[in-house]
């Protein structure tokens, strides 16, 4: 028979034995992403494979690995084709009052300067140089030692390594039984909070009632198109996963959900500081107070 028990106000429509079966899929999930987490030979496979899946792609961000100290390596983004086909050439990033100090050096490599407007220019970008993201990061290294606020323009990947290990799973199925939503979008007063939510989006058209008022068609998530093949992107559902809670919790709150996070879990780290800076504000000018959510980084 169905239990009874409620979960964010909602009836649960599983019987016990649907629910006892779904906690051990759910262990054995959570097992095999624990067992490959902390696995630094796995790690670099992974982000080896994300990175040749996306090669020659205009829709996805390219980038490289870079060794760290800790002999695992992190992810600097490589934005345009053309410096792909160039040897794969990175950004740096420096902070405008540390750049008068190194601008001679840093010319010496061919590097052009594009301060970030977002960031009230604070923040500049180096770009278009001679040098390959290892390079670009061991200079930068080199410079932060002698306390110059710089580093590469890195990725910053979803936590949890993503769906790493059995699959992401398949589009096609059963439809599970939703919860009813509550109320109509629309309906919804202005409220004195704002949710800012930073991620891979959040898919409302699900015929449940929920989400749907926070599905700008902007900030849809990408579920099936990396590549379209009838199994769920790598992070897909992410953002519609983050902005779900939220919402179930607190319904009355304003909810802001910015797509700025691809459907591998991915983003460069200018594209998340410029839009978390631009939605703070949007918020503060309303005269809410503001909550961000960011559910990603290592």
């Amino acid at each position: 028979m169905p239990n009874q028990q409620r979960s964010f106000g909602q009836p649960d429509r599983r019987t016990d034995t649907d629910r006892l079966e779904d906690l051990r899929r759910i262990q054995r999930q959570v097992t095999s992403i624990i067992s490959a987490r902390d696995d630094p030979a796995f790690e670099e496979q992974f982000f080896t494979d994300v990175r040749e899946r996306r090669a020659g792609r205009t829709d996805r961000t390219q980038f490289e690995l870079i060794p760290d100290k800790y002999g695992g390596t992190t992810l600097a983004a490589v934005t345009r084709r053309r410096e792909a086909e160039r040897g794969r050439p990175g950004e740096l990033l420096i902070h405008v009052d540390d750049l008068q100090d190194v601008r001679r050096l840093l010319s010496l490599h061919g590097l052009r300067e594009e301060p970030v407007a977002e960031l009230d220019r604070r923040v500049v970008r180096l770009r278009d140089g001679q040098l390959n993201p290892i390079e670009l990061a061991n200079l930068a290294s080199n410079l932060r030692r002698q306390r110059v606020r710089i580093s590469a323009n890195y990725m910053t990947p979803m936590g949890g390594r993503i769906k790493n290990v059995a699959s992401p799973e398949k589009t096609s199925g059963a439809t599970p039984p939703w919860p009813e939503g509550t109320g109509e979008p629309g309906e919804k007063t202005s409220s004195p909070v704002c949710v800012v939510i930073i991620d891979t989006g959040v898919y409302g058209d699900r015929g449940d009632g929920w989400l749907v008022d926070l599905d700008t068609g902007v900030n849809r998530e990408d579920l099936d198109v990396f590549p379209p093949d009838d199994f769920l992107d790598l992070a897909a559902g992410h953002g519609s996963f983050c902005a779900g809670i939220v919402q179930q919790i607190v319904p009355e709150a304003d909810i802001a959900v910015y797509k700025e996070l691809d459907s591998d879990g991915l983003a460069h780290e200018v594209r998340i500081a410029r839009t978390l800076v631009g939605a703070v504000r949007t918020c503060l000018k309303a005269g809410q107070h503001v909550i961000v959510s960011l559910s990603f980084g290592t």
